[in-house]
């Protein structure tokens, strides 16, 4: 076979600001039905603590389990000891129709903006080889989310040499760190084409509830050390903006605020989608619309604060910044409890 494209259709600003959201709604989008899990599971999200040089950083992210998107993870260790031909590996993993999803230095990718400028972990998202070209299909943030997510080519002998130049960097302590389990598999992912379609009103209330309750979307809380879930990402969002320093080289993390933003706007789409499944109800359902659209434009307001902060470093704007933070608080809470008893009456 000289070329093989498994099917994919990008996502745009909605949710797609990190590899992991945007390379499993690429799958899922393109599922035919979409899978109706996507409104029910998408909206949970895990907060990481992590402490550096004595302040905090928060990683945030949406959850990125779906009934209809199998998982099968490749440990690195296992293709460098066998001395697996990557680029076999690669294209014969993808005529099986697995999309691959992998960990891979920035620094040797001519796409990237960064190019061999300076070294960068990242992920890449592969649905596709073309042997004439030599060339993989890849979906991928190539300017580090200053601008759209996008598919591009990237050339064999480039992706080869970013995923080991990744491996070579890693000394033999860093994989028992949780911060870098990430960077230890190569993940294969598979679109089922049939599956039970498990989406319900009563999961969704559950799912919500358990938001509220700062639980996964499983129920659980409280047994990974520095991992929080939902509503607890306003305390965490305060506790890091009170530890930002106006002299700090880094300036802030808007990764935050962001999922923030993107889970409005999702919220929004999934009242959308309630109207058109039960149109009798589409009426009461009517009001959360417009709700969730102005808490949208809340925290689009509190991540243009975090982006300011980036330009100007002033004090002012990161105590705005936790003022911001608790009133969207308060009204997230508001409005979801309200939505939950909207519900329960459907």
């Amino acid at each position: 076979m000289t070329e093989k494209i498994l099917p994919v259709k990008l996502p745009n600003d909605v949710i797609a600001y990190k590899p992991f959201d945007a390379s499993r709604l690429s799958i899922l989008l393109a599922q035919e039905p979409v899978c109706k899990e996507m409104y029910e599971n998408f909206l949970h999200f895990r907060i990481e603590k992590k402490e550096n040089n004595g302040n905090i950083d928060l990683d945030c992210h949406f959850n990125e389990e779906f009934s209809s998107i199998g998982v099968k993870k490749v440990p690195i260790d296992l293709l460098r000891d066998l001395q697996v031909d990557f680029i076999r590996f690669c294209k014969t993993s993808l005529d099986q129709d697995f999309y691959l999803f992998m960990p891979i230095d920035t620094s040797e990718i001519s796409n990237y903006t960064s190019y061999q400028k300076y070294r960068v972990p990242h992920h890449i998202f592969l649905y596709g080889y073309n042997d004439e070209k030599r060339v993989f299909y890849c979906s991928e943030f190539f300017s580090f989310s200053s601008a759209p997510y996008s598919a591009q080519t990237v050339r064999y002998e480039e992706l080869e040499a970013a995923f080991y130049q990744l491996q070579a960097q890693q000394k033999e302590n860093v994989m028992g760190n949780e911060w870098a389990q990430w960077m230890k598999d190569v993940q294969l992912l598979h679109s089922f084409t049939e599956y039970m379609d498990k989406f319900s009103v009563n999961r969704l209330v559950v799912g919500l509830e358990h938001y509220l309750n700062e639980r996964d979307c499983y129920g659980n809380k409280d047994y990974l050390p520095g991992v929080s879930y939902g509503f607890a990402i306003y305390d965490l969002l305060m506790e890091y903006v009170k530890g930002v320093s106006v002299k700090s080289q880094s300036g802030l993390d808007v990764r935050g605020p962001s999922l923030l933003f993107f889970r409005f706007r999702y919220m929004k789409l999934q009242v959308k989608f309630l109207q058109e499944t039960y149109p009798d109800f589409a009426e009461s359902l009517e009001p959360f619309v417009l709700l969730y659209a102005k808490l949208e434009s809340e925290s689009r307001s509190l991540l243009s604060l975090a982006m300011k902060f980036q330009i100007d470093r002033k004090e002012k704007i990161l105590t705005r910044l936790s003022e911001k933070t608790r009133q969207l608080k308060q009204n997230d809470w508001a409005v979801t409890k309200d939505y939950i008893e909207c519900l329960k009456r459907l």
